[in-house]
């Protein structure tokens, strides 16, 4: 419970913030993303490595923009689907679901320049088959989790718009292994980061290219990775996709939509996070 409270604590600040700026003049801007992601992860206990490409995942956030401020909230929600891969020890089958959330809070200090922090949980669950053991099955959940602070920095060109962004994360890792022997399930370790592993530190980096369709409807390409490894586990993603947002207009801002809203065209934490 201890681990979610700063991640609760950051959504319901959040929510009273939108629920202020939402009568004042702001833009509310959903997005919508579709990408594919080359994902590798390594396991030291129980030899477990999988490198899995061409990984298609769905994702669904939005950003509150309070335009006479320069502050703004954002949330994003991310699903992988059809993750498959061959452990490289065993040469068993490995299928996977990759799952995150997260929510920060920021400040546009110029036209080119946002700053936010918040918060993250990312999340892989895999099984597979153990070879000459019989029915034996591992089901392994892994879990990051933590505070992050990112930066972009955007450059008008001649068509749309260019980012690129950097963030840090600190990480505390969760990692159950639980094996399956003749239908019966046998606890073998619960690993915890923040008493086994201590902390581990994330790099995510970007780029993104924003091309706006229509007065509030922009497309976004994005190029993101993502990288952290402690002495028992190492995870890295590089993701490719598009992204399509919508502005809508509150109070003042109804009648002017046009340049207000920065262009975050590579914050999705494709992953990054």
């Amino acid at each position: 419970m201890k681990k979610h409270f700063l991640f609760v604590a950051i959504l319901i600040a959040s929510l009273l913030m939108l629920t202020r700026l939402a009568i004042a003049d702001s833009f509310f801007v959903p997005r919508a993303t579709h990408g594919i992601m080359n994902y590798k992860y390594k396991q030291e206990f129980g030899e477990v490595s999988l490198d899995a490409s061409f990984v298609q995942s769905l994702g669904a956030g939005a950003t509150l923009f309070y335009s006479n401020t320069g502050f703004f909230v954002d949330g994003y929600t991310q699903k992988t689907y059809n993750g498959e891969s061959e452990n490289k020890y065993t040469g068993r089958d490995i299928t996977f679901d990759f799952n995150e959330l997260n929510i920060s809070a920021g400040y546009k200090f110029t036209e080119s320049m946002s700053l936010f922090a918040g918060y993250l949980e990312r999340r892989i669950n895999f099984d597979f088959e153990i070879p000459s053991v019989g029915k034996a099955v591992a089901a392994i959940s892994h879990e990051a989790h933590g505070p992050f602070i990112e930066a972009t920095y955007t450059l008008p060109l001649r068509v749309g718009v260019f980012s690129v962004n950097v963030g840090y994360a600190s990480l505390a890792i969760d990692n159950n292994n639980i094996f399956t022997f003749n239908n019966k399930e046998l606890p073998i370790a619960n690993f915890s980061g923040s008493s086994v592993f201590g902390a581990s530190d994330a790099i995510t980096v970007g780029i993104g290219w924003s091309i706006p369709l229509t007065k509030n409807l922009s497309y976004s390409l994005f190029l993101n990775s993502y990288k952290y490894a402690t002495d028992q586990f190492e995870e890295k993603a590089l993701g490719f996709g598009a992204t399509f947002r919508y502005q809508f207009g509150f109070g003042g801002s109804k009648s002017n939509t046009s340049n207000k809203v920065p262009q975050w065209s590579s914050k999705t934490y494709m992953k990054g996070w």
